[in-house]
């Protein structure tokens, strides 16, 4: 985070603007998952009357280079003195609808962190888990205990890349790597599968069906530690 030299009406405006803030309403449906999610109107909503009731307000700028998309978010006192974070997506094709749909998701990642809300109903990770839906066979762990990690080994193709049985597998890699490494590495796992599969403006995701591209994208999530 970078910061103006001097902050301290910042801080003061910016902790009742805080206090006064709410959940982001996930009030979109990602009809892939049949989730609920907040979008980036909702996250707006949820955070600029209260910065501008006490002298706050926020500008969010793109920056592009080949491969990534970079979003900048911006909050500012009247007094001049103001904060920024930064957050940068890996966008493999930069063309309009890629290119929009990334900056969509890190301006509302990014706001959220700055501002310090999250999701109403934040299912503390459940959704990357895969619990709550039909998941392939797997051995029941002994005990809630972490073991020593052995060198990742590559995972099997499937004979037939049916979509949904893709999408599970790639949630249940997700979940065990955010146990593995921890949710505060959590965008280190957003910004690897960015860059493998394609989203849509509603955030939606599409697996890849290239095999070869599919087992890249599993055998780097294996590798997180």
């Amino acid at each position: 985070m970078e910061r103006s030299e001097n902050i301290n009406e910042f801080a003061t405006a910016f902790a009742q603007a805080q206090g006064a803030m709410t959940v982001a309403a996930k009030d979109s449906t990602n009809p892939h998952f049949k989730s609920k999610y907040a979008d980036l109107a909702s996250v707006v909503d949820a955070v600029r009357p209260h910065l501008s009731s006490n002298g706050l307000s926020f500008t969010q700028s793109v920056s592009t280079e080949p491969g990534i998309v970079t979003v900048e978010t911006t909050i500012f006192h009247k007094s001049g003195q103001w904060i920024s974070n930064r957050l940068s997506v890996a966008c493999r094709d930069l063309t309009p609808q890629p290119v929009g749909s990334a900056i969509t998701y890190a301006r509302r990642y990014t706001l959220m962190a700055i501002c310090g809300i999250a999701p109403a109903e934040d299912d503390d990770g459940e959704a990357a888990q895969g619990r709550g839906q039909a998941q392939p066979h797997r051995p029941t762990p002994k005990a809630p205990s972490i073991e020593p990690m052995a060198a990742p080994t590559a995972p099997k193709l499937p004979d037939q890349f049916d979509g949904a049985g893709q999408i599970k597998e790639i949630k249940a890699d997700c979940g065990a790597a955010v146990a593995r490494i921890g949710k505060e590495r959590i965008l280190e796992i957003v910004n690897i599968t960015a860059a493998y599969c394609n989203r849509d403006g509603t955030g939606i995701i599409s697996i890849p069906s290239d095999p070869t591209l599919y087992r890249e994208l599993r055998e780097k999530l294996a590798a997180l530690k």
